[in-house]
């Protein structure tokens, strides 16, 4: 992904805005619509891979259309960038694709910010008048390289061990864990995450996966927890997520 709009982000390539990297893999849904999960990555010398280091984690839906494909996120969602939160209210890219998945030409990328959200920078981005003095609105337009990673098919990785999912509380929150018992995995190695679906709308549940996603280890137990004390009580779907493959899933009542 590149976004040259507004100007100021093409200064800013020294901190990545020129070239940024992600995984996205289908946890559910039909041919024509799906929720997909995304992940920081990385390029090397053998392909783009998941970077652990990152703590970028996200939920999009997918529609696709007789060759037109959307990837997008109306209801909102934060990624951490070089060290900041960056809070998206409208991420979307469109493209059409080939029968191998792959775009036919660059995907355009629209992205939208509330300058008022974004910590340090926003006020910054106000002064120098990038913000809409209406609706407070940033909006960056772009491109994406869009295509099938490796073989277009995911695996499970080796050694995810017997994993579990219960809604845990303390005395002010509540959180959904999954626990890899005996796993040999590791968080410097993969990015884990929990995924909530809606069981009523069959929409990804709102909920900061930045801030609210904490991983620990204990011996062999690796125990992924996602705050979710903001989300309204109602059924959903919770998976246990390593990288973008849905290790499990679990129906819990919030």
């Amino acid at each position: 992904i590149a976004a040259p709009l507004p100007t100021i982000l093409p200064s800013y390539n020294q901190i990545g805005f020129d070239s940024i990297h992600y995984l996205v893999g289908v946890v559910e849904g039909t041919p024509d619509e799906a929720v997909l999960w995304g992940v920081g990555a990385a390029p090397t010398t053998e392909g783009t891979v998941v970077d652990p280091s990152s703590d970028v984690r996200f939920a999009l839906v997918g529609r696709y259309d007789g060759g037109a494909f959307t990837l997008e996120n109306r209801d909102g969602f934060t990624i951490e960038f070089n060290g900041f939160e960056l809070p998206f209210a409208l991420f979307r890219v469109a493209a059409r694709i080939d029968e191998g998945g792959r775009a036919r030409e660059p995907a355009a990328l629209t992205a939208r910010a509330i300058c008022g959200d974004i910590a340090l920078y926003g006020t910054f981005l106000r002064t120098l008048g990038f913000c809409n003095p209406t609706t407070d609105v940033l909006t960056a337009v772009g491109a994406a390289e869009l295509g099938p990673h490796g073989d277009g098919v995911q695996r499970a990785p080796e050694g995810l061990g017997t994993i579990t999912r219960a809604l845990v509380e303390d005395a002010s929150r509540r959180f959904v864990e999954a626990r890899f018992e005996g796993t040999t995995l590791n968080a410097s190695e993969h990015n884990f995450g929990v995924l909530l679906v809606d069981e009523a709308t069959g929409r990804p549940v709102v909920v900061d996966h930045v801030r609210g996603t904490t991983e620990t280890m204990d011996g062999g137990t690796l125990s992924v927890r996602l705050d979710v004390s903001a989300v309204p009580s109602g059924a959903v779907r919770a998976y246990a997520m390593v990288d973008t493959f849905a290790a499990a899933r679990a129906t819990l009542a919030l």
